[in-house]
């Protein structure tokens, strides 16, 4: 099966065509001169893959949080591929992609994975912030770090941080053992590994997740 994943959380974009365990990446940023847009960063990938969209058997897309442009560039064309190819969309968020991220990188850590991302550029001081366990989501909140932090101390004993600002993470989680993972941001090949493991939902059309989502909605 090939697939098209396209994470553009942050203005480094990724798309990869996966086929079996083999994934071609390619890459651009959006603010670089020679950027060609993601419609170009596919199809260079599809030519490094030596494929076209013509093989393809589905699409997935991480759908946020984060920069709201490129969420909304990436989602906007994986909706409109999905639709013109007549190919099944599968979605993933942020959060929970840097979580299998770490899952990947240590499959033997059995602690559960604090992940948190600024929200707004980093100007409100809100944070998305989840815990996964067994790649299960436990706890989604919007909320300041320090009292996402607090709620969480008295949760649990052990926890390995991912995201943005985890030395921030760790100075308000005194109370935990924590561990630093060096996942700062998502990527197609742990959004491919979540396909793979058929922990993705399908749509039929890709929705940004936002500080207004149902899943931040106190």
């Amino acid at each position: 099966m090939s697939v098209l994943v396209i994470e553009t959380s942050t203005s480094n974009y990724e798309v990869g065509v996966v086929a079996g365990t083999s994934c071609v990446i390619s890459t651009g940023n959006r603010f670089q001169p020679d950027y060609d847009g993601i419609a170009g960063l596919v199809e260079r990938c599809l030519t490094e893959a030596g494929t076209d969209v013509s093989a393809l058997e589905a699409i997935a897309v991480d759908r946020g949080p984060g920069n709201l442009i490129s969420v909304r560039a990436g989602l906007a064309y994986a909706n409109a591929l999905a639709y013109a190819a007549d190919l099944p969309l599968y979605t993933a968020n942020s959060l929970e992609i840097m979580a299998e991220a770490v899952a990947e990188e240590d499959e033997d850590r059995r602690a559960p994975v604090f992940v948190a991302r600024a929200a707004r550029n980093n100007v409100s001081g809100l944070f998305f912030t989840a815990v996964y366990e067994g790649g299960a989501v436990k706890f989604m909140k919007l909320d300041y770090l320090a009292k996402v932090c607090d709620l969480l101390a008295g949760k649990y004993r052990e926890l390995v941080l991912a995201g943005t600002h985890i030395e921030a993470q760790a100075g308000f989680l005194e109370q935990i053992s924590t561990i630093g993972s060096g996942v700062t941001r998502p990527g197609v090949g742990p959004l491919s590994a979540l396909f793979r493991k058929r922990m993705l939902p399908a749509t039929q059309q890709a929705f940004t997740l936002t500080e207004e989502s149902e899943e931040f909605r106190a």
